[in-house]
Parts: structure tokens; C-alpha cells; sequence
């Protein structure tokens, strides 16, 4: 998808080449931390950016525009998925697999919306130390 195309809004705010790139990496599974970072925003406080990103009227229509667009185009719905989940909790109640059962039924959460997961993914840094002993000459 080439070009940054600009969504439609009554709203103030600007919709930008950062933002664009934000979306892009939003829909390719980046947590919001490392969408802001590729998308060019300053790494310092990527988590704050993107914190307020997700709460751009303009960001929030695009994600949800595309991803309808997304869904369109695999022809799966929310419906379908629980359904499927549906059918996996009967069978892990009937095999007695209370492993599956608590996976799927933390899963049908996550799809109602009743869930959200969140990822704390934090950067460790390597900090190198020397240590140099003086002769005092003694």
C-alpha cells in the first residue's frame, strides 16, 4: 500500500506521514511502543506517544477501517471465531481438558472485548564498568 492517505475526520487533528506509519505497524502485530519507534517518533517516550496515538480519532478510524478491510478480505467474522471457540469448549469440557477449556474461554474473552493484553516489553542495557586500581606509590 503506497502513499499516506488521508482519512476523513470533523476532527482537529492532523493526520501525518508518523501516523500512517503508526497504523502500519499497529496492523502488523507491533506493540504500540515499537509502532512509535518505527514509525519515527522519539524512542525516549515511545510508550507515551503511542498511548496517546491509540487515542487519536484519527488513528482509531484508520485501525478500525483497515481492519475491517482486513477482515472483509479473509471472510472471517467475529461471529465465526466464536463459534469455533464454541465448539472447542464443548470438546475440551467432553475430554475433561480443563487446560483447553480455561484457554478457550480466555480466548472468547479477548474477542468480546472483556479481555485486553497487554505486553510490558522493556529494554534491558548493557552498562560496561571498569574498574582501574591506582598506585598511590607507596
Amino acid at each position: 500500500m503506497g502513499g499516506c492517505p488521508v482519512p476523513r475526520s470533523s476532527k482537529s487533528t492532523r493526520w501525518n506521514q508518523k501516523k500512517f506509519l503508526f497504523v502500519e505497524a499497529i496492523l502488523t502485530g507491533e506493540t504500540g511502543a515499537e509502532a512509535a519507534r518505527q514509525a519515527g517518533y522519539s524512542p525516549r517516550n515511545a510508550s507515551g506517544r503511542a498511548h496517546e496515538l491509540m487515542k487519536d480519532p484519527l488513528v482509531v478510524a484508520e485501525l478500525e477501517k483497515r481492519r475491517e478491510v482486513i477482515r472483509a478480505e479473509n471472510d472471517y467474522t467475529r461471529e465465526m471465531a466464536m463459534d469455533e471457540l464454541e465448539a472447542t469448549m464443548t470438546f475440551a469440557r467432553e475430554t475433561k481438558n480443563a487446560g483447553a477449556l480455561a484457554k478457550a474461554v480466555e480466548l472468547r474473552a479477548k474477542l468480546a472485548g472483556h479481555l485486553i493484553e497487554r505486553r510490558d516489553v522493556r529494554q534491558a542495557q548493557v552498562i560496561k564498568v571498569e574498574v582501574v586500581q591506582f598506585d598511590d606509590g607507596e
